[in-house]
């Protein structure tokens, strides 16, 4: 009876513990559950705002696309109604693309997929690229725009020269939009020694603007996706509340740190710091070529072979290009791209813009097959066209053995200069 007894209390504690240890794991796994639970509520209430932040952000400009193009239609008669029209569905279209590109952008990042295209370039060169691009916008505010470049020790770096040219441009742009007619817009530049080591030095940007500054609590939540400062004085103003986000986070990509004063009715300041790595003084990047004002001329006789499968692609690049004095022939797919070229005579054609994603063979592969022939011209320049803008897309690009790229939608201004430093 002791025996039974001793192995029953035995058994029993066995049994209490095998318990005990069970409901454990079962809290466990129930808390599990819930947490897994609420990241899921919460991803999908992150991914609904997302998307109704996007619907909103995409049918404001629409909505004047759609509504300024019924205006322009029912005032064919009156040149300057027409006219008004067509330029507020320009300015619309622009932050339409801005918006898409801005969600891309956001959805590689979020994704780990963005990728920098570190090639040796020049600071000089980007600060005055920067200043021809924004020049426009600050001419038609009547801003006062100054450049200061200091202490440099190493004017030629390895850096994605498009990702940089995206945060000045995005910091630049929110300074003239929000820094009133008359007002002071700058741009520093300067470096020190990088405590990364000699092969590294440290690069400063410094933004500054005289503009209408922002609260203390609007600060704290800058770079969150999707936020903008709600107040009478930018209730007007055009914006998808994500430019800050991704600057932030190429930065972040990109190993440096942003920091922001600002203060209400007394402007904003931002300042970046990048560890960016050396290059040699023979390994930076060409110049621009200038264009001249007779390109016409220049351009007047080249042929073009254009690989482009879309119709309406096609009408917008040949009404474009054609005014340029150029003469442009249209293929719809890769492989009839080769076949038209090896058709031609010798040196017949000057150059190949080239689509990507097209039928029966890709632009990757049209231009791997046109270099591979056996003709003294199949080293022309072939220049892609296309709506892949990313720097992994260029990189991509170049890698099949094109020279340089084109983002859609077409700017006349690029097309040409691209097209002129080849020919030249």
């Amino acid at each position: 009876m002791i025996i039974i007894f001793t192995a029953m209390l035995i058994l029993f504690f066995v049994y209490c513990k095998s318990t005990k240890n069970n409901i454990k794991q079962l809290k466990k796994e129930n808390e599990a559950a819930f947490k897994s639970k609420k990241e899921a509520e919460d991803a999908n209430m992150a991914k609904s705002n997302f998307i109704s932040s996007v619907s909103h952000d995409i049918r404001t400009p629409m909505n004047a696309v759609i509504g300024m193009t019924e205006i322009a239609l029912k005032n064919l008669d009156d040149t300057d109604k027409t006219r008004e029209c067509l330029d507020k569905i320009k300015v619309s279209g622009q932050h339409l693309l801005n918006l898409i590109n801005d969600v891309l952008d956001m959805s590689k990042i979020e994704s780990g997929k963005i990728v920098l295209n570190e090639v040796p370039i020049s600071l000089h060169n980007i600060m005055d690229n920067i200043a021809g691009i924004m020049q426009t916008q600050i001419k038609a505010k009547n801003l006062f725009f100054h450049i200061n470049i200091q202490e440099i020790l190493s004017d030629c770096v390895y850096c994605d020269r498009v990702r940089l040219n995206q945060i000045l441009i995005n910091l630049l742009s929110n300074a003239v939009k929000f820094t009133p007619e008359n007002g002071e817009i700058s741009v520093c530049l300067k470096q020190k020694i990088s405590p990364k080591g000699d092969k590294y030095i440290r690069t400063y940007f410094t933004v500054t603007d005289t503009g209408i500054g922002m609260s203390k609590d609007f600060q704290k939540k800058i770079w969150d996706t999707f936020t903008r400062e709600e107040n009478e004085k930018t209730q007007n103003i055009m914006g998808t509340g994500l430019g800050m986000s991704i600057t932030k986070k190429i930065i972040d990509i990109m190993g440096g740190n942003i920091q922001l004063e600002s203060k209400v009715g007394n402007g904003t300041s931002f300042y970046i710091a990048i560890d960016l790595k050396k290059a040699e003084e023979n390994e930076k990047e060409q110049f621009e070529y200038i264009v001249p004002k007779n390109y016409k001329e220049f351009f007047k006789g080249k042929h073009i072979l254009l690989a482009e499968d879309i119709d309406i692609n096609w009408e917008i690049a040949k009404e474009i290009l054609s005014e340029t004095g150029l003469m442009l022939e249209r293929v719809s797919n890769g492989k009839e791209c080769i076949e038209k070229f090896e058709d031609s005579p010798i040196a017949y054609y000057d150059a190949i813009l080239m689509d990507i994603h097209m039928p029966v063979m890709n632009g990757y592969d049209c231009t791997k097959a046109v270099r591979a022939l056996e003709r003294s011209d199949s080293q022309l320049p072939i220049i892609a066209m296309t709506a892949d803008a990313y720097s992994d897309d260029i990189l991509r690009c170049v890698k099949s053995g094109m020279n340089d790229h084109i983002a859609k939608p077409i700017y006349i201004e690029e097309c040409i200069n691209k097209l002129y430093k080849y020919f030249k």
